[in-house]
């Protein structure tokens, strides 16, 4: 469990009001990052979130899919970028979360002691549950990963089936070639 009495993570749509003031809050949350309103040592460390320039638009993906069709390569670079801005995305609201718990834990600590400005800021408890819902299967991170060789295409040796059908077209190119010569070179 990632929260005191939280849930682990939210749904990006909201069910009822109070999930919609959860939105709302990691909407604030997010506004009070990007506007630098907060004096945390820890934060500069951090980072900006890395907001990408994915505009994360898969409908025409999974449309063609849905029809039965396959995804070519630069659609399945697309997802892989996607998925990669995905992961940064979590990976971030993880880090987030991490300094908010250590920042309660000091808190906790030194209570009687006057809060530091680094301890009145907007507390997270939003955004990292946004991020803790990001989830993506390792075996297809692997396989997007492995999936094209260094020129750009879909990988033979990742792909079997492709790699052969490659052997079997450069042979039949060979064949034709070898022939034309062999035409051109008779009386």
């Amino acid at each position: 469990v990632h929260g005191d009495d939280d849930i682990l993570s939210m749904a990006l749509t909201a069910q009822n009001v109070q999930e919609c003031h959860d939105r709302y809050a990691a909407i604030k949350e997010m506004n009070a990052i990007l506007s630098f309103q907060i004096p945390i040592k820890k934060m500069k460390k951090m980072g900006k979130p890395p907001l990408s320039t994915c505009d994360f638009y898969i409908a025409p993906m999974l449309e063609k899919i849905d029809a039965g069709g396959v995804l070519d390569g630069p659609d399945i670079l697309e997802v892989g970028a996607i998925l990669d801005a995905c992961m940064k995305v979590s990976g971030w609201c993880t880090n987030l979360d991490e300094i908010e718990r250590q920042r309660k834990k000091e808190q906790t600590e030194f209570t009687s002691e006057i809060l530091s400005d680094d301890d009145k800021y907007i507390q997270f408890k939003q955004l990292p549950k946004l991020g803790y819902s990001i989830f993506i299967e390792d075996d297809l991170i692997s396989l997007l990963e492995n999936a094209f060789d260094d020129e750009g295409r879909l990988s033979g040796s990742r792909f079997p089936t492709i790699g052969r059908l490659r052997a079997k077209v450069r042979t039949l190119k060979a064949d034709i070639i070898g022939t034309l010569d062999a035409l051109m070179s008779s009386p």
